[in-house]
């Protein structure tokens, strides 16, 4: 028995909605899982900015990170940082942001549209017999230029803020990011 052209007709849409229904969730489950990077790179010198400096404030950093992209997902950030005394000695952070935890997200000021990147996580060292957990948090500029971090562990707590070499360096970046953020009282705790 041969096929009517009315039923032809009816399995030829069939076959075009059920292909464009496929091809809906492909796409779908693309922009889910795969992420669009932005490429972060902050090179120089910091400057330690806590109440326990003391004197010692001169540091060099690098941040080679990646922000991942994703539509409907939260944003991660990997990549590899690294805080040293400028005059040498032993490495302040020197460790992966590799884990599935650090999380990084825009922050908008909404009275003046002003926007930091916020980013969070923390590793796990093993020394001796007891593991040290340290946690890591700080905002990014906008244009992804400067940055502050702010690293605790139970060896105790350092903030950061580079690319700075002098305290007029540092203000004009805690000004930048204090459009949004309390950096002032984010140091002072």
């Amino acid at each position: 028995m041969e096929k009517t052209p009315q039923k032809k007709r009816r399995e030829r849409i069939a076959r075009i909605v059920a292909g464009v229904v496929a091809a809906l969730i492909a796409v779908g489950l693309l922009l889910y899982y795969v992420p669009w990077p932005q490429r972060i790179r902050i090179d120089g010198d910091a400057y330690r900015v806590d109440r326990n400096a003391d004197s010692d404030t001169s540091y060099t950093m690098s941040l080679d990170a990646t922000r991942l992209h994703y539509l409907f997902r939260s944003d991660r950030l990997t990549g590899h940082v690294t805080i040293r005394p400028a005059g040498g000695g032993d490495v302040a952070v020197d460790h992966d942001l590799d884990r599935p935890g650090w999380y990084i997200t825009d922050v908008t000021q909404p009275g003046t549209k002003d926007t930091v990147s916020y980013f969070c996580g923390f590793w796990v060292d093993y020394t001796g017999s007891s593991p040290d957990m340290t946690t890591v948090s700080g905002l990014l500029s906008a244009d992804r230029t400067s940055m502050l971090i702010e690293v605790n562990s139970d060896q105790g707590r350092g903030v950061y803020i580079a690319p700075a070499s002098d305290e007029q360096s540092v203000e004009t970046i805690k000004t930048e990011l204090g459009k949004v953020f309390d950096v002032d009282g984010w140091i002072d705790r």
